[in-house]
C-alpha cells in the first residue's frame, strides 16, 4: 500500500508516547510544537469511542501520517515489581513495518516516504533495551518540555527549509509562545479562571483545538 497522496498525509504526525500523568507536560509541549509548525498530530488516545479497539485505532492512524514521533523513555521499570512499558516499542514496530511494506509497492515512489523522530529521556537507554535499533539516531530530551520542543522543531526544520519561508521559528520562539498559550489557557472566553483540576483533565482533542484556536487568533492579530 503506498502512502496516501493527500495533503493530510504530508501533514500527519503519528504520536507514540506514554499517556501517564507524569508525561502530560511533555505530550502537551509536543502537540503544541507540531501544530505550531503546521502539522497535524494524531494519537490513538484522542478518540474516546470505546467500541474502537486501541490496536485498530493505531493501525488506522499510521497510514495517514508521513511522520512518526516515538518516545521510548519508558523502557525500564521505575521500582521493584513494576513492569516496563512495551506499548511504545510495539507501536514503533507497527509504524516501521508499515513503511517497509509500503516501500515494496510499485506506486510508492508517487508518495512521500515516512520519516521517524525517535526520542528518549536519557541517552542510549532505549538502544540497550532494543538492540535492533542500535545504529539509529535518537534524540534526548532529559524530561524537559522546553528541550523536547526544540528537538521537534529541529526535526521538522529539514522538511520546511528551502520552501521559501524565512520566518521559521526557532525552539526558543516556540517555547515562549507555548508559555504564553498556557497562561491564556487558564482563562475561559468569558474571563473565568479555570481550576487546575479542569486543566489537568482536559482531553487531547480539546487541548489541540485550543492550540489551533489560539494560533489562529494570534495570526489574525499579527
Amino acid at each position: 500500500m503506498p502512502p496516501p497522496e493527500t495533503k493530510d498525509y504530508r501533514q500527519g504526525v503519528f504520536i507514540n508516547c506514554p499517556y501517564d500523568k507524569d508525561y502530560i507536560p511533555l505530550l502537551r509541549a509536543v502537540l503544541f510544537a507540531v501544530i505550531r509548525l503546521g502539522y497535524r498530530p494524531e494519537t490513538a488516545a484522542e478518540r474516546l469511542d470505546c467500541k474502537e479497539v486501541r490496536l485498530d485505532k493505531i493501525a488506522g492512524l499510521i497510514p495517514l501520517c508521513r511522520f512518526g514521533f516515538h518516545d521510548l523513555s519508558r523502557n525500564r521499570a521505575s521500582k521493584a515489581g513494576e513492569y516496563y512499558r512495551m506499548n511504545m516499542p510495539f507501536e514503533l514496530g507497527i509504524d516501521w513495518a508499515w513503511e517497509c511494506y509500503a516501500r515494496k509497492s510499485v506506486e510508492y515512489g508517487k508518495g512521500l516516504p515516512k520519516k521517524f523522530l525517535i526520542v528518549e529521556s536519557t541517552g542510549r537507554s532505549a538502544k540497550a533495551a532494543i538492540s535492533d535499533l542500535d545504529g539509529s539516531d535518537f534524540q534526548v530530551h532529559d524530561d524537559s518540555p522546553e528541550e523536547l520542543i526544540t528537538v521537534v522543531r529541529d526535526f521538522f526544520y529539514e522538511y520546511r527549509h528551502g520552501d521559501g519561508r524565512d520566518d521559521y521559528p526557532d525552539g526558543h520562539d516556540i517555547w515562549r509562545e507555548y508559555n504564553e498559550f498556557l497562561a491564556d489557557l487558564q482563562f475561559t472566553k468569558d474571563g473565568r479562571m479555570r481550576k487546575q483540576a479542569e486543566l489537568d483533565r482536559m482531553i487531547i482533542a480539546e487541548f489541540c483545538d485550543k492550540v489551533r484556536e489560539w494560533i489562529g487568533t494570534r495570526s489574525k492579530a499579527g
